[in-house]
C-alpha cells in the first residue's frame, strides 16, 4: 500500500468473527472508562499494535485515520480520499496488524500491499517494521516497474485479483483517484464504503504557491536565482524535471555553483536511487532532482520546498508534486515555472482546485499579496543570473553537450505531453503573456510596472526615418538630404508606377478581343513595366546603365547572326528591356549552342579525314 494510490487486501484467518467482534467492543468499553476519548486508546487496539504506535511518536489520529480505522476493523472494503501528507499509510496498516495479530506458520502470505513505485514501496516497507516491532509479523519486500497504474499493468493487475480468495478484504487509499485506477477498483471491491476528506481543500492550507511566467529558456536562471537568494541554504529543496536528461544537466550545473545535490529518476538503479534518497534525508545534501517518480507518496522529513522546473500538465499530478511539503501540519512552498505554451495548464489547475487566477497587480490579490499569485521575475535578475550561467558552462566541459541533449530531450517530452482543455487553450490566448507585471515577491513598486510596459512598446516600435535623419548632429547634414530626396523620388515613382498598371489594365480590358493571346499580351507589358521598375532601383551608378545597353546591343547581333545562319530572318520585334539574370540566362543557352555547333562540325572534320585514309 502507499500513502497516495495504494491498493490492499487483508485475508483474515479462520476464527470466527463473531467471537472478535466481541471481543473488540469490550475493549473498547474499558478503553473508553479509563482513557480519555478522541485517541488510539479509545480504538480497541491490542497491547502490541498500540506500543507500536505510540514508540512512532503518534499522540492523535488525524481525521482520516479517525474515519478509516474502526471500519476496517470491523472488515468492511474501504476507499478512502484525502489530501497529502494526511496519514493515510498509518490508517491501513494500523487496522492490518490489529487483524493479523501474529504470525502464522501454516498459511503463506495474509496481507498484500500493492505500491505504484519503488521509493514507495520501500517507504511502506520500512514503515511496516516501525509500526510493527512489538509483533512477530514477518515482511517481504518485491519491487517492480514504476507507475503502477499508469503504465500499462491492468492487465497483471486484474490477474493478481484473480488469483486472490473471493473471502479477502480491500482497501483502496489515496490522494487523487484516477479513471483507471477506479476501474480497476470496481472488480476488487465489495460493497465498499467511500471515505472522502477535505475534498473542497486538495491542498494543504500551511502550503504557499508561487507562479513565475518566464520564457522557456530562462528556466534555468530563475531556478539559480530562487536558489541562490530566495531559499535558504539550510532548506531541503525538491526540483521536480521532466526527463532524466534535465535532472543530470541540472545536477551537473548545480554541483559547479557549489550546490550540494543528488538526482533520481526512472532508469537510474535501484542502489543508486536509494543512495541519493537517504542523502537527502539525512540532509547530505540539500537539493534532490527528480522526475515524477517521487511525485507519489514520498514521505521525506522536514521538506519545506517543492520547484516546478516544468510545469505538471495533469492537475492531479500538480497536486502529488506539493503534496510532497506542508505536510503533518508543517508549512512549506511551491515555486512554478510557467512558459508561455503551460498557461493552459495553469487554468486547468486552477479549475481543479477550485481557486480564482490571480495574476500580480490585480486588486484581488491584496488580502495575500503573495500566495497563488502568477507574475513574471523581472529581466534584470534574468539577465544576471545569466551572466553567471555562462560563466560557469566556459569553465566547464560538459555543460554545453547536456545542455543540448537536454533540449533534444525536451523537444520529445513536448511531443508526448497530455493536451490542455479546449477551453483554457481558449482562455489563455486572452492573457497577455508579455504584459504581465512583476511577482510581488520581486517588485513591489508602480515604477517597475510603467517600466516593463515601456519596454514591451519598443519591443515593437519601427522608425519610419534613417539613423541619419533621426540624430541632432546629423539632421541638416549632406546624407540627411540626399535621404530625404531619394525618399521623395521613391514615393513619387511608386505613385507613378501605380497609375500606369491601372491605366494599362484598364485599356487593354475594353480592347479585349480573344480571351488567352490578349491576356498574355497583358501580362507581358505588365512585367515590363515591373522590369523597368526594378532596373531603375538598381541604376544608382552609371556603369550599370552602360553595361545593360551594351548587353542588349549583344544580344540583338548574336539573335540576327544566328536567324540568318538558319535561313530565318524575322521579323524586328519591339526590343524589351530584360533584367540581369535574363541576360545572363541568355548568354548561357547561345554559348550551349555554339559549343554543340562546334562539336558538330569536329565530328565532320574527323570524318573526311578517315574517309580520306580508307580512299589512299
Amino acid at each position: 500500500m502507499d500513502v497516495d494510490g495504494s491498493y490492499g487486501e487483508v485475508i483474515d484467518d479462520n476464527h470466527s468473527e463473531d467471537e472478535l467482534s466481541m471481543t473488540r467492543k469490550l475493549i473498547r468499553q474499558q478503553n473508553r472508562k479509563k482513557k480519555k476519548s478522541g485517541g488510539f486508546q479509545s480504538m480497541g487496539l491490542s497491547h502490541v499494535v498500540f506500543k507500536g504506535v505510540m514508540k512512532k511518536g503518534y499522540k492523535l489520529p488525524t481525521p482520516i485515520q479517525r474515519k478509516t480505522i474502526p471500519i476496517i476493523v470491523d472488515g468492511r472494503d474501504v476507499v478512502a480520499m484525502a489530501r497529502t501528507g494526511s496519514g493515510k499509510t498509518a490508517a491501513f496498516l494500523i487496522p492490518m496488524f490489529e487483524k493479523l495479530k501474529a504470525h502464522s506458520s501454516q498459511s503463506g502470505a495474509r496481507a498484500l500491499i500493492l505500491s505504484p513505485t519503488r521509493e514507495l514501496a520501500v517507504q511502506t516497507h520500512k514503515f511496516v517494521k516501525e509500526l510493527g516491532r512489538f509483533t512477530d509479523l514477518k515482511t517481504a519486500l518485491v519491487l517492480g516497474g514504476d507507475r503502477l497504474f499508469e503504465m500499462g499493468f491492468h492487465e497483471q493487475l486484474q490477474e493478481i485479483i484473480r488469483r486472490l480468495p473471493s473471502s479477502r478484504q480491500t482497501m483502496l487509499f489515496s490522494a487523487t483517484l484516477p479513471k483507471l485506477l477506479v476501474e480497476f477498483a470496481r472488480a476488487g471491491l465489495t460493497d465498499p464504503i467511500l471515505i472522502r476528506l477535505d475534498v473542497e481543500h486538495k491542498l494543504s492550507e500551511n502550503l504557499k504557491l508561487a507562479f513565475y511566467c518566464i520564457r522557456p529558456q530562462d528556466r534555468t536562471a530563475a531556478l539559480l536565482y530562487l536558489l541562490r537568494n530566495v531559499i535558504k541554504s539550510k532548506q531541503q529543496t525538491l526540483i521536480f524535471v521532466a526527463t532524466r536528461h534535465h535532472a543530470e544537466y541540472l545536477k551537473e550545473l548545480l554541483v559547479a555553483a557549489k550546490f550540494a545535490v543528488s538526482c533520481v529518476y526512472g532508469n537510474l538503479d535501484q542502489t543508486a536511487r536509494k543512495i541519493s534518497i537517504s542523502q537527502f534525508i539525512n540532509k547530505k545534501t540539500s537539493i534532490l532532482l527528480v522526475t515524477d517518480v517521487a511525485a507519489r507518496g514520498i514521505d521525506i522529513p522536514i521538506l519545506e520546498n517543492v520547484i516546478n522546473y516544468n510545469f505538471p500538465a495533469q492537475p492531479k499530478l500538480f497536486v502529488h508534486r506539493v503534496g510532497r511539503v506542508a505536510r503533518a501540519g508543517r508549512s512549506g512552498t511551491a515555486y512554478s515555472f510557467l512558459a508561455n505554451d503551460e498557461l493552459p495548464y495553469l487554468i486547468d489547475l486552477h479549475l481543479f482546485l477550485g481557486r480564482p487566477l490571480r495574476f500580480a497587480g490585480d486588486t484581488t490579490a491584496a488580502n495575500d499579496p503573495e500566495n497563488g499569485i502568477t507574475g513574471a521575475i523581472p529581466q534584470e535578475i534574468i539577465d544576471r543570473e545569466e551572466d553567471f550561467l555562462q560563466t560557469l558552462q566556459i569553465f566547464s566541459s560538459d555543460l554545453p553537450s547536456l545542455s543540448k541533449v537536454a533540449l533534444n530531450a525536451y523537444k520529445n517530452y513536448l511531443k508526448c505531453r497530455p493536451l490542455p482543455s479546449t477551453a483554457s487553450v481558449k482562455r489563455a490566448k486572452d492573457i497577455n503573456f508579455s504584459e504581465i507585471v512583476a511577482h510581488p515577491m520581486f517588485e513591489s513598486d508602480e515604477s517597475q510596472t510603467t517600466k516593463a510596459k515601456f519596454l514591451t512598446e519598443i519591443k515593437s516600435f519601427t522608425p519610419k526615418q534613417t539613423i541619419f535623419e533621426i540624430s541632432t548632429g546629423t539632421k541638416h547634414s549632406k546624407a540627411a538630404e540626399v535621404m530625404r530626396s531619394k525618399r521623395l523620388k521613391l514615393s513619387a515613382f511608386h505613385n507613378q508606377v501605380g497609375k500606369v498598371e491601372l491605366n494599362l489594365i484598364g485599356d487593354e480590358v475594353q480592347n479585349m478581343h480573344s480571351g488567352k493571346k490578349q491576356m498574355k499580351w497583358l501580362e507581358s507589358k505588365t512585367l515590363t513595366t515591373c522590369y523597368r521598375y526594378n532596373d531603375w532601383l538598381k541604376k544608382s551608378k552609371t556603369g550599370y546603365r552602360r553595361k545593360i545597353d551594351n548587353d542588349q546591343d549583344d544580344n540583338a547581333e548574336f539573335s540576327k547572326k544566328f536567324d540568318r545562319k538558319r535561313g530565318k530572318q524575322k521579323k524586328p520585334v519591339k526590343q524589351e528591356l530584360r533584367s540581369k539574370e535574363q541576360i545572363l540566362k541568355l548568354r548561357r543557352q547561345k554559348q550551349r549552342l555554339f559549343d554543340k555547333q562546334k562539336r558538330g562540325r569536329m565530328r565532320n572534320r574527323q570524318r573526311g579525314a578517315g574517309n580520306k585514309k580508307r580512299t589512299r
